[in-house]
C-alpha cells in the first residue's frame, strides 16, 4: 500500500533495518540516499554494519559504526558506547536534511535496547524531527519472522517512528510463493495485518540481474546510470549492446524504486527528472 506522509526532508530521520541479513537493507538505504541527493536535499549517512559498504558507494562523509557481536558478553558498556557517535551526528543534523541509518544484520535489538537507554525518541521529537523505519524483507520465511520481530523492536524503542514495510522482490516474490508454504502463511500472519495501515513499497529485481557487473566494485545506481556506454564496457567488459541494455536496465529499476518514493514521501518531484 503506497500512502503519502507529506514529511519534511530537512529535518528526518530514516532507519533501514530488518535484522537478517542479505534481505536488501543496505540496497534500501543506498536507493533511499540516491533519491534524496537527485532532489537535492542534505543526506547525512550512518551504517552499523562490519562492512562499510555505504562509504564505498558514495562520495561523502559516511559514520560507519563496526558490528561486534562478541562485545556485549566481554564488556556491556562498552557495546552501548558504541552507538554515541550516532547520538551527536543526530544532534549536528537538526534541520539540516534528512539522516540516513543503515543497521546491520542483528543489531536491531542493541540497537533498540541503545536507543531506550538514550531515550532517543524523546531526543528526536523535541527536536522535531519525522523518524520513518523502512522494514525490510523478502519472500523467504526466516526474514519476515525477523522483519516482524524488527518491527516490534523499534516500534517500542521509537514509538512516535512511522513503520515502512519494504519487500525486497532481488530472488522472489511474496506473490509467487505456493499457497501451501510456509513462508506464505507467516506473511499473512505476521506482515499483512500491519499493512492494512502502515505504507508499503517494493524493491523490484533489476532486469537481467544487470547490476551484477557494479555490485562488487562499489559503483553507485545512480553513477551507472550516467555512465557512458565505452565507459561501461571498459569497466565490465560487456559488448556495446549489452552495455546499453544493462545500463537501461539500472535507470529503469530506479525509476520504479523513486516513484514509489515520491508517493510515500510527498517530495512532489517527477521520479523521471531525478534520473
Amino acid at each position: 500500500m503506497l500512502s503519502c506522509l507529506e514529511i519534511d526532508l530537512m529535518n528526518t530521520t530514516i532507519l533501514s533495518t530488518g535484522n537478517k541479513g542479505g534481505v536488501g537493507k543496505t540496497t534500501t538505504a543506498q536507493g533511499i540516499i540516491e533519491y534524496l541527493m537527485a532532489g537535492e536535499v542534505p543526506v547525512h549517512i550512518a551504517q552499523i554494519d562490519r562492512q562499510a559498504r555505504l562509504a564505498q558507494l558514495n562520495n561523502c562523509e559516511v559514520l560507519t559504526i563496526a558490528s561486534d557481536p562478541d562485545a556485549a558478553r566481554v564488556e556491556p558498556a562498552l557495546e552501548m558506547a558504541r552507538f554515541g557517535p550516532l547520538m551527536d551526528l543526530l544532534d549536528a543534523t537538526v534541520g539540516k536534511g534528512t539522516t540516513v541509518i543503515d543497521l546491520g544484520a542483528n543489531e536491531v535489538d542493541r540497537f533498540s535496547a541503545w536507543a531506550r537507554l538514550c531515550e532517543l525518541d524523546e531526543e528526536l521529537v523535541g527536536a522535531g524531527r519525522t523518524t520513518l523505519i523502512f522494514n525490510v524483507f523478502n519472500a523467504e520465511e526466516q526474514s519476515i519472522i525477523e522483519a516482524a520481530k524488527s518491527a516490534e523492536m523499534m516500534s517500542s524503542a521509537l514509538p512516535s517512528a512511522q513503520i515502512v514495510y519494504v519487500e525486497n522482490q532481488r530472488f522472489s516474490r511474496v506473490k509467487d510463493l505456493n499457497p501451501g508454504s510456509a513462508a506464505l502463511s507467516t506473511y499473512q500472519r505476521l506482515i499483512e495485518p500491519a499493512l492494512k495501515t502502515a505504507p508499503s513499497i517494493c524493491i523490484p529485481r533489476i532486469s537481467g540481474n544487470s547490476y551484477q557487473w557494479f555490485e562488487q566494485q562499489r559503483i553507485s545506481f545512480g553513477r551507472v546510470a550516467l555512465m557512458d556506454t565505452h565507459e561501461i564496457m571498459a569497466v565490465t567488459g560487456l559488448g556495446k549492446a549489452d552495455a546499453k541494455i544493462a545500463r537501461g536496465d539500472i535507470a529503469h529499476w530506479m525509476g520504479n524504486v523513486f516513484g514509489q518514493l515520491d508517493t510515500i514521501l510527498g517530495h512532489g518531484v517527477r521520479a523521471d527528472d531525478r534520473i
